[in-house]
């Protein structure tokens, strides 16, 4: 892809993602080096529960995500854009499934050489990490409203329902062993969670003030368990 169409897509990601301090050039020139994939309507990019081994940006065109038993469609993701690298970096398996609305031109990097161009401390991996850590602020910030809303609305039903005896005063603890839905998913991590050990591995590349966000959402999570806690 020619080098002004690069920066004018590098430009774009950085204003959608709020970032600063990106070097606009070293961020094209990190994008360019990815693989192009020029993939036709219909095309499966990620599917659900599997392993994340790689990251794109979409250049051009767009997917629609879908996710659960019956695959039902929840959004639909423009170029240019971001995809993949939550996956990436955590250790995560793919939470929904991508698949291509129409042509779409992208650039894919996989998680091998996404970490030496993270790690490597040159100038296009120096944006690209800046890069990176705006879209999961960003992330974390619609995630914060996302409970923020949910916690209101339940409280606004708890409060208009009537009262009952059989509420118990606290959730009962399951038995030594039993599984509940508060413990982690019982697998091995995917193939390649060794080296994504933690986000901080990356620390000294990022903002203090952007990593400050992450505190956003477990404060969120607390107030929520306070007020169901005071609801029951």
């Amino acid at each position: 892809m020619e080098t002004a169409r690069l920066r004018a897509i590098a430009r774009e990601l950085i204003k959608v993602n709020g970032v600063v301090g990106v070097d606009l050039a070293e961020l094209a020139r990190a994008i360019g080096g990815f693989k192009e994939l020029r993939l036709a309507d219909g095309v499966e990019l990620y599917r659900e529960g599997a392993t994340s081994d790689s990251m794109h940006v979409l250049l051009s065109g767009s997917v629609r995500v879908t996710t659960g038993p019956e695959q039902r469609e929840v959004a639909r993701i423009p170029a240019p854009a971001v995809i993949g690298h939550l996956g990436v970096l955590a250790g995560l398996r793919r939470s929904a499934t991508l698949i291509t609305e129409g042509p779409v031109l992208a650039a894919s990097i996989d998680q091998r050489r996404l970490w030496e161009l993270l790690q490597g401390g040159t100038p296009p991996g120096r944006s690209l990490r800046r890069l990176l850590l705006g879209s999961l602020s960003r992330m974390m910030h619609s995630a914060n409203d996302q409970i923020a809303s949910e916690v209101s609305r339940y409280g606004e039903i708890v409060a208009a329902a009537p009262p009952s005896a059989s509420r118990p005063d606290r959730r009962p603890e399951p038995p030594t062993g039993e599984a509940h839905d508060d413990d982690p998913l019982p697998s091995s991590p995917p193939p390649g969670r060794g080296r994504a050990r933690s986000i901080q591995d990356l620390e000294n590349a990022f903002d203090a003030d952007l990593l400050e966000e992450a505190d956003q959402v477990s404060v969120v999570r607390t107030a929520a368990d306070d007020r169901l806690r005071h609801r029951r």
